[in-house]
């Protein structure tokens, strides 16, 4: 683009590396397996982004964080500036039934994406920081939702609709 063989970045793609030009190169997928081990072996926290944009229904989720889950995955992404408040709900609650890290995102991406902002996404968008702190340790603690007691009188219980058991409350990120 700098030096006018293309016009912007997508007509660069099309001219020159897509499937059948001179520079094309194939992608190459990792395994869900593989994936997961790479990241852990970097002493990484593998997570499962973006679920529904599988578009799998509830029980065909539910097979893939439980293979996931065996192959060492941690958390799910649950808050995210694309998920309504009942899609948000429902993953937290998930991440709470299979024992899972909780996380958010905005899928800031810089230029890429410019109506989205860091950190808040295309609205209001607000993680818990708790759930970064989380994230320093997680194999001490699976539980995504012994970060919520400092939470339990703010807008996140009422904007998900979130109940907690008295042994969740006992336990804090702050402990």
């Amino acid at each position: 683009v700098d030096y006018g063989l293309a016009e912007d970045v997508q007509d660069a793609f099309r001219r020159f590396m897509e499937k059948g030009k001179r520079y094309f190169v194939p992608r190459t997928f990792l395994s869900l397996e593989r994936s997961i081990q790479v990241i852990r072996s970097a002493v990484g926290v593998p997570v499962l982004a973006h679920p529904f944009q599988y578009h799998l229904p509830d029980a065909e989720l539910r097979v893939l964080l439980e293979k996931c889950i065996e192959f060492g995955l941690l958390g799910i992404e649950c808050l995210y500036s694309g998920y309504s408040r009942e899609q948000s709900s429902y993953l937290l609650h998930l991440a709470d039934e299979y024992g899972l890290l909780t996380t958010g995102g905005s899928d800031f991406h810089g230029d890429a994406k410019p109506h989205i902002s860091l950190g808040t996404g295309t609205g209001d968008l607000q993680v818990p920081f708790c759930f970064l702190t989380a994230l320093d340790h997680p194999e001490e603690d699976r539980n995504p939702f012994r970060v919520f007691p400092y939470f339990k009188k703010s807008r996140i219980f009422s904007q998900y609709g979130i109940s907690i058991s008295e042994s969740v409350i006992k336990s804090s990120c702050f402990a």
